[in-house]
């Protein structure tokens, strides 16, 4: 995978969870899901989708990036 499509994927990643937080991934693009699987930043758990430890640092750092503090599991709440 590439430094740029590594960014990319950083750049959408706290939308995207918000995303699945709602439900609503569908409107991910398939690619993207692909690759958070392969970066071990998603799994699928039962059919779903979970979130796992390093998607979880993932969300502190691009966080701590944008100068934000966040206790991740208030953000991804029943996706965790």
């Amino acid at each position: 995978m590439t430094k740029e499509r590594r960014a990319d994927l950083r750049q959408g990643w706290l939308e995207n969870i918000e995303r699945l937080r709602r439900c609503h991934a569908s409107e991910i693009p398939e690619d993207y899901i692909d690759d958070y699987l392969a970066m071990s930043w998603l799994q699928w758990n039962g059919g779903a989708l979970k979130l796992t430890e390093l998607g979880e640092n993932e969300i502190v750092l691009t966080n701590h990036r944008r100068g934000i503090r966040v206790d991740v599991h208030v953000v991804v709440g029943e996706l965790a």
